[in-house]
């Protein structure tokens, strides 16, 4: 699982990025454990697979 600011290092762009890609839909929202949002490895690896092979 990725926190967010792993992920964001993961896909080297800002946290605040990683917030925006999430709420305009361009990446999944993730879900929340205490309070704080994570996503599953798989789900982040899948969506950048679905992304690529759109553009």
């Amino acid at each position: 699982m990725f926190t967010k600011q792993e992920l964001s290092s993961f896909l080297k762009v800002s946290t605040r990025t990683v917030e925006r890609y999430c709420s305009s839909g361009k990446f999944p929202r993730g879900f929340k454990i205490s309070g704080a949002r994570r996503w599953k490895k798989s789900d982040v690896l899948d969506a950048i697979e679905n992304r690529e092979s759109v553009a």
